[in-house]
């Protein structure tokens, strides 16, 4: 009963106050304005703040990845110019193969065949030096050139510059039943002055390239120009008894701030072939010297393929280890040679 009568009074409150058509008292009206005014104030005051923290963060935003924003557009770059280049060399291979099949059946027809001219395909995509000299300087060149665009590949791979100095880390891994796949990244800081650094370790490529250093040993082949060499490289885990070749291309690029030392080997050259007892290196380097407050950061960053099956008169045969092993004693050596050669003025 007195449920029913509270529900009454209620209802009756609420249709009085829907009812009422009376304007509200003065100190209401008085209580609204100061609380929209304060109101106001606080939009003001939050609205002030957010465009501080928009522009700061765009700020930082810029700072932080126009760099990678860069490198992305690169990327998309290189991406659309590899499959541009691949559609090419896939025809490219596809009339030689058609050559190759013309020349076969001259042959079994015992008929003079006529040399044919040149086909025109990139032979640098295949790293295959060829026999004439002029050729053999473009091969290099755009080789190298290729090399240095699509280094930041490399770079976010080995996450080259996200290393604190003094990390050295080798890895070497099966990649397939016969290839094994090296990796090696390496930061030090060397006490000198950068351009001075980098000359320092492309005199000893370009210009000692004629000695022996421990297991390793270097020759120089051809020079194509004040910033670039074509040499032989061997390496042993014994000295004087080498068991990895690589035919190196090599070239510098300078430019604001940094200098950069590409490597790239060759897999065939008729000029200089593999002597049957050594492995054929495929690898590519990247050196990077850039400047730092009371010095220089030298970077290097390695990714190579190694054949697992070993040559019979290899003297690798000789360490009773499993292949990859045994290459992973011999690069280990290698890279320290690498290490020493690249981190002082006095190489």
């Amino acid at each position: 009963m007195d449920m029913s009568a509270g529900l009454d009074a209620m209802d009756a409150a609420i249709m009085e106050s829907l009812m009422d058509e009376g304007r509200p008292s003065e100190h209401y009206q008085k209580r609204q304005k100061v609380e929209m005014a304060a109101l106001r104030t606080q939009v003001a005051s939050l609205s002030a703040t957010l465009a501080l923290l928009v522009e700061a963060k765009r700020l930082q935003v810029q700072r932080s990845t126009d760099g990678w924003e860069k490198v992305a557009r690169r990327q998309k770059l290189e991406v659309e110019s590899a499959l541009f280049d691949s559609t090419r060399l896939r025809r490219a291979v596809h009339e030689q193969r058609q050559l190759i099949a013309t020349l076969e059946r001259l042959l079994v027809k015992h008929r003079r065949a006529v040399p044919p001219e040149r086909l025109p395909l990139e032979s640098w995509q295949l790293r295959c030096m060829p026999r004439e000299t002029q050729k053999r300087a473009e091969t290099l060149h755009a080789l190298l050139d290729d090399s240095f665009r699509s280094r930041e590949a490399m770079d976010i791979r080995t996450q080259l510059f996200e290393h604190p100095i003094g990390h050295r880390h080798l890895s070497i891994t099966s990649e397939t039943s016969d290839v094994a796949a090296v990796t090696y990244v390496s930061t030090t800081f060397v006490a000198a002055d950068y351009e001075a650094l980098s000359e320092a370790i492309w005199s000893n490529w370009n210009v000692a390239c004629h000695a022996s250093c421990g297991t390793s040993a270097e020759t120089a082949c051809e020079d194509f120009g004040p910033d670039s060499v074509y040499c032989h490289l061997e390496t042993g885990f014994v000295e004087a008894t080498p068991t990895l070749f690589a035919l190196a291309g090599l070239k510098r690029y300078v430019e604001p701030g940094r200098v950069t030392i590409v490597l790239k080997t060759m897999l065939s050259d008729e000029r200089h072939p593999t002597p049957p007892h050594l492995i054929l290196v495929n690898e590519t380097q990247s050196i990077v010297v850039e400047p730092v407050k009371g010095g220089a950061l030298r970077h290097i960053a390695v990714e190579g393929r190694y054949p697992l099956e070993l040559p019979p008169s290899s003297a690798l045969c000789a360490l009773n280890l499993p292949a990859i092993d045994a290459i992973a004693f011999v690069v280990e050596n290698g890279f320290r040679t690498l290490e020493d050669k690249t981190s002082s003025l006095t190489l």
